[in-house]
């Protein structure tokens, strides 16, 4: 399946998305068991003996080696002239408020 939609994954950017998905994770259950342990339900966080953990989206991004800027998918020309007319809204409020402040 790579090979036929590898170009249309990696233009769409969603290539390290799907290839991430794909991996094959070797489970350990001594490790998923000792893991478990530690996992608190009403904090949302594993307890260890050095204090509370969570893993966050910044982890996933890391861990999963997925990249963090480029363009969004939703749009032909990657959001870059609705993105320049939102700042440009942007600056005009903060310019008023700023006025109305002094």
């Amino acid at each position: 399946m790579k090979e036929k939609h590898h170009q249309v994954w990696r233009k769409s950017g969603i290539l390290e998305a799907v290839m991430g998905s794909v991996v094959r994770v070797c489970r350990d259950e001594e490790v998923l068991l000792g893991v478990m342990e530690r996992w608190c339900p009403e904090t949302n966080t594993f307890v260890f003996p050095w204090g509370e953990a969570t893993v966050t989206l910044e982890d996933v991004i890391v861990l999963g080696g997925y990249p963090v800027i480029g363009d969004g998918i939703w749009s032909q020309d990657g959001g870059r002239n609705e993105d320049k007319v939102v700042v440009g809204k942007l600056v005009q409020a903060h310019r008023v408020i700023s006025r109305g402040t002094a």
